[in-house]
């Protein structure tokens, strides 16, 4: 049985599927899709072939949602930091 990715894992990923970013970012399915096809667009164009026809790169999908990947990787480490504190 597969485990469940962390966001931490999913952002150290290189490519990222529809069910990727809906974790990644913590949106609505709908949201994700958007996302996905605006990103595909950006890999459409400056990529000559695709490598994965169901992900896009990940670099792509922060253009499209104006993060950094600092910015998500901090947000993240912080939220993993604040579970931890609340458990002891």
């Amino acid at each position: 049985m597969q485990r469940k990715k962390t966001r931490e894992e999913i952002l150290a990923m290189q490519y990222l599927t529809k069910s990727d970013i809906r974790k990644l970012f913590v949106m609505p399915w709908a949201t994700a899709v958007h996302v996905y096809q605006k990103a595909q667009e950006i890999d459409d164009k400056t990529l000559p072939f695709r490598v994965y026809p169901t992900r896009v790169r990940t670099s792509s999908v922060l253009k499209v949602t104006g993060y950094s990947y600092n910015l998500l990787a901090k947000q993240i480490k912080g939220e993993i930091s604040n579970e931890n504190n609340d458990a002891n």
